[in-house]
Protein backbone atom coordinates (compact mmCIF):
# COMPACT_ATOMS: atom_id res chain seq x y z
CA UNK A 1 0.00 0.00 0.00
CA UNK A 2 2.79 2.46 0.85
CA UNK A 3 5.17 1.46 -2.67
CA UNK A 4 1.47 2.25 -4.29
CA UNK A 5 0.77 5.56 -2.40
CA UNK A 6 4.68 6.37 -3.10
CA UNK A 7 4.27 5.67 -6.75
CA UNK A 8 0.88 8.04 -7.05
CA UNK A 9 2.98 10.97 -5.38
CA UNK A 10 6.46 10.10 -8.14
CA UNK A 11 3.44 10.21 -10.65
CA UNK A 12 2.08 13.26 -9.94
CA UNK A 13 5.35 15.02 -9.50
CA UNK A 14 6.11 14.03 -12.27
CA UNK A 15 3.14 15.46 -14.69
CA UNK A 16 3.52 18.57 -12.69
CA UNK A 17 6.78 18.89 -13.82
CA UNK A 18 5.66 18.02 -17.48
CA UNK A 19 2.80 20.80 -17.16
CA UNK A 20 5.84 23.61 -15.45
CA UNK A 21 7.83 22.35 -18.90
CA UNK A 22 5.01 22.83 -21.21
CA UNK A 23 4.18 26.35 -19.58
CA UNK A 24 7.70 27.72 -20.34
CA UNK A 25 7.52 26.26 -23.62
CA UNK A 26 4.40 28.08 -24.01
CA UNK A 27 5.54 31.58 -22.76
CA UNK A 28 8.89 31.58 -24.39
CA UNK A 29 7.58 30.76 -27.65
CA UNK A 30 4.90 33.85 -27.11
CA UNK A 31 8.29 35.79 -26.05
CA UNK A 32 10.26 34.58 -29.17
CA UNK A 33 10.04 36.09 -32.52
CA UNK A 34 11.98 38.57 -34.66
CA UNK A 35 10.23 41.61 -36.30
CA UNK A 36 12.34 44.04 -38.05
CA UNK A 37 10.31 46.96 -37.64
CA UNK A 38 11.16 46.99 -34.02
CA UNK A 39 14.73 47.83 -34.87
CA UNK A 40 17.51 49.44 -35.95
CA UNK A 41 19.13 49.15 -38.98
CA UNK A 42 22.38 50.18 -40.80
CA UNK A 43 20.93 51.59 -44.21
CA UNK A 44 20.18 54.91 -47.02
CA UNK A 45 17.34 56.27 -47.73
CA UNK A 46 16.45 57.81 -51.17
CA UNK A 47 14.22 61.22 -50.79
CA UNK A 48 11.94 62.06 -53.34
CA UNK A 49 14.39 64.95 -54.39
CA UNK A 50 16.67 62.91 -55.28
CA UNK A 51 19.44 62.70 -51.80
CA UNK A 52 20.98 60.15 -50.51
CA UNK A 53 20.60 59.79 -46.85
CA UNK A 54 22.90 57.06 -44.54
CA UNK A 55 22.05 56.04 -40.98
CA UNK A 56 20.50 53.43 -39.00
CA UNK A 57 16.78 52.79 -40.46
CA UNK A 58 13.85 52.36 -38.82
CA UNK A 59 10.28 52.23 -40.45
CA UNK A 60 6.44 51.54 -39.84
CA UNK A 61 4.41 49.96 -42.56
CA UNK A 62 0.99 50.64 -40.71
CA UNK A 63 1.54 54.57 -40.63
CA UNK A 64 4.09 53.96 -43.96
CA UNK A 65 6.77 56.28 -42.38
CA UNK A 66 10.06 55.77 -41.89
CA UNK A 67 12.78 57.22 -39.80
CA UNK A 68 16.61 57.70 -39.77
CA UNK A 69 19.36 58.46 -37.15
CA UNK A 70 22.15 60.29 -38.56
CA UNK A 71 25.98 59.87 -36.82
CA UNK A 72 25.53 62.91 -35.23
CA UNK A 73 22.15 61.28 -33.25
CA UNK A 74 19.71 63.47 -35.15
CA UNK A 75 16.28 61.71 -35.78
CA UNK A 76 14.08 62.44 -39.06
CA UNK A 77 11.08 60.85 -39.44
CA UNK A 78 9.79 60.60 -43.35
CA UNK A 79 6.22 59.67 -44.48
CA UNK A 80 6.22 57.51 -47.52
CA UNK A 81 5.28 60.82 -49.84
CA UNK A 82 8.71 61.80 -49.15
CA UNK A 83 10.46 58.76 -50.06
CA UNK A 84 11.43 56.85 -52.97
CA UNK A 85 13.33 53.74 -51.77
CA UNK A 86 14.83 52.54 -48.64
CA UNK A 87 17.32 49.48 -47.95
CA UNK A 88 19.21 48.41 -44.98
CA UNK A 89 20.91 45.37 -43.87
CA UNK A 90 19.31 43.10 -41.65
CA UNK A 91 21.75 41.03 -39.19
CA UNK A 92 18.91 38.58 -38.64
CA UNK A 93 18.42 37.13 -41.60
CA UNK A 94 21.88 37.71 -42.68
CA UNK A 95 20.48 39.81 -46.09
CA UNK A 96 20.07 43.33 -47.63
CA UNK A 97 15.75 44.21 -47.89
CA UNK A 98 15.11 46.77 -50.53
CA UNK A 99 11.88 48.89 -50.09
CA UNK A 100 9.88 50.94 -52.73
CA UNK A 101 7.57 53.37 -52.23
CA UNK A 102 4.77 53.14 -54.85
CA UNK A 103 0.53 54.39 -55.03
CA UNK A 104 -1.79 51.70 -53.82
CA UNK A 105 -5.39 51.74 -52.95
CA UNK A 106 -5.19 50.14 -49.45
CA UNK A 107 -9.07 50.05 -49.59
CA UNK A 108 -10.55 47.66 -51.73
CA UNK A 109 -14.05 49.95 -52.15
CA UNK A 110 -12.03 52.97 -52.95
CA UNK A 111 -10.15 53.90 -56.06
CA UNK A 112 -7.88 56.47 -54.42
CA UNK A 113 -4.02 55.44 -54.29
CA UNK A 114 -1.41 56.77 -51.52
CA UNK A 115 2.20 56.20 -51.49
CA UNK A 116 2.49 52.79 -49.67
CA UNK A 117 5.70 51.04 -48.41
CA UNK A 118 6.70 47.70 -50.23
CA UNK A 119 9.28 45.59 -49.65
CA UNK A 120 10.45 44.43 -52.61
CA UNK A 121 11.46 39.91 -52.63
CA UNK A 122 12.30 39.86 -55.87
CA UNK A 123 11.70 41.23 -59.74
CA UNK A 124 11.67 40.19 -63.18
CA UNK A 125 10.56 41.83 -66.62
CA UNK A 126 6.93 40.60 -66.15
CA UNK A 127 5.98 40.12 -62.36
CA UNK A 128 7.84 41.50 -59.20
CA UNK A 129 6.54 40.07 -56.05
CA UNK A 130 6.39 42.32 -53.21
CA UNK A 131 5.01 41.94 -49.61
CA UNK A 132 4.18 44.16 -46.48
CA UNK A 133 5.28 42.65 -43.17
CA UNK A 134 2.89 42.67 -40.16
CA UNK A 135 2.74 40.79 -36.95
CA UNK A 136 -0.22 38.38 -36.18
CA UNK A 137 -1.72 36.98 -33.03
CA UNK A 138 -2.11 32.72 -33.34
CA UNK A 139 -3.11 30.78 -30.26
CA UNK A 140 -0.12 28.17 -29.57
CA UNK A 141 -0.96 25.12 -27.13
CA UNK A 142 2.23 23.82 -25.69
CA UNK A 143 2.22 19.95 -25.52
CA UNK A 144 4.22 17.25 -24.16
CA UNK A 145 4.48 13.32 -24.52
CA UNK A 146 2.62 13.21 -21.08
CA UNK A 147 0.51 16.42 -21.29
CA UNK A 148 -1.25 18.97 -22.77
CA UNK A 149 -0.06 22.54 -21.94
CA UNK A 150 -1.88 25.96 -21.90
CA UNK A 151 -2.88 27.70 -24.82
CA UNK A 152 -1.40 31.45 -25.19
CA UNK A 153 -1.36 33.92 -28.00
CA UNK A 154 1.38 34.23 -29.72
CA UNK A 155 2.81 36.91 -32.21
CA UNK A 156 4.27 36.29 -35.10
CA UNK A 157 5.42 38.09 -38.23
CA UNK A 158 3.75 37.49 -41.23
CA UNK A 159 4.68 38.70 -44.80
CA UNK A 160 1.76 39.57 -46.53
CA UNK A 161 2.13 39.19 -50.46
CA UNK A 162 1.53 41.54 -53.79
CA UNK A 163 2.29 41.38 -57.48
CA UNK A 164 3.03 44.13 -59.59
CA UNK A 165 2.85 43.41 -62.92
CA UNK A 166 4.47 45.55 -66.23
CA UNK A 167 1.10 47.92 -65.76
CA UNK A 168 2.10 48.89 -62.91
CA UNK A 169 -1.18 47.16 -61.23
CA UNK A 170 -0.30 46.00 -57.82
CA UNK A 171 -2.71 42.54 -56.26
CA UNK A 172 -2.70 41.75 -53.12
CA UNK A 173 -1.98 37.70 -53.15
CA UNK A 174 -5.27 36.83 -51.31
CA UNK A 175 -6.31 33.62 -52.72
CA UNK A 176 -3.70 31.32 -52.65
CA UNK A 177 -5.83 28.02 -54.47
CA UNK A 178 -6.11 30.38 -57.55
CA UNK A 179 -2.06 31.48 -58.16
CA UNK A 180 -3.02 30.58 -61.67
CA UNK A 181 -5.07 34.09 -62.10
CA UNK A 182 -1.77 35.85 -60.15
CA UNK A 183 0.42 33.94 -62.72
CA UNK A 184 -1.70 33.47 -66.08
CA UNK A 185 -0.35 31.86 -69.37
CA UNK A 186 1.82 28.64 -67.92
CA UNK A 187 -0.66 26.82 -66.04
CA UNK A 188 0.69 23.22 -66.93
CA UNK A 189 4.37 24.22 -66.34
CA UNK A 190 4.08 26.02 -63.40
CA UNK A 191 2.18 23.14 -61.67
CA UNK A 192 4.83 20.66 -62.79
CA UNK A 193 7.40 23.05 -61.30
CA UNK A 194 5.30 23.61 -58.26
CA UNK A 195 5.20 19.64 -57.82
CA UNK A 196 8.36 18.36 -58.92
CA UNK A 197 10.30 21.03 -56.15
CA UNK A 198 7.34 20.20 -53.80
CA UNK A 199 6.77 23.74 -53.24
CA UNK A 200 3.71 25.36 -51.01
CA UNK A 201 2.48 28.90 -52.54
CA UNK A 202 1.64 29.60 -48.89
CA UNK A 203 5.27 29.77 -48.05
CA UNK A 204 6.59 32.96 -48.52
CA UNK A 205 10.14 31.42 -49.96
CA UNK A 206 8.65 28.98 -51.81
CA UNK A 207 6.59 31.85 -53.37
CA UNK A 208 10.03 33.57 -54.34
CA UNK A 209 11.49 30.53 -56.47
CA UNK A 210 8.14 30.15 -58.15
CA UNK A 211 7.89 33.81 -58.97
CA UNK A 212 11.58 33.78 -60.47
CA UNK A 213 10.78 30.35 -62.48
CA UNK A 214 7.63 32.05 -64.11
CA UNK A 215 9.08 35.02 -64.60
CA UNK A 216 12.41 32.99 -66.88
CA UNK A 217 9.79 30.30 -68.34
CA UNK A 218 7.13 32.84 -69.41
CA UNK A 219 9.64 34.64 -72.54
Amino acid sequence: MKFLVKKIKLYKLWVGLWACIGLLSAFQAAAQYYFAEEHWHQGFLIHNDGDTLRGKLRYNLENDVVQLSTNEGIVQTFSARQILYFEFFDDYYKRKRPFIVLPYAKNPSSNYKSPTIFEVLTSGNYVTLLARERLVTQMVTATSPYIIGPTVAVRRPRFEPFFLYENGEIRLYNDKKELSRFLPGMDERLNHFIKQNKLNPDDIADLIKIVNYYNQAIR
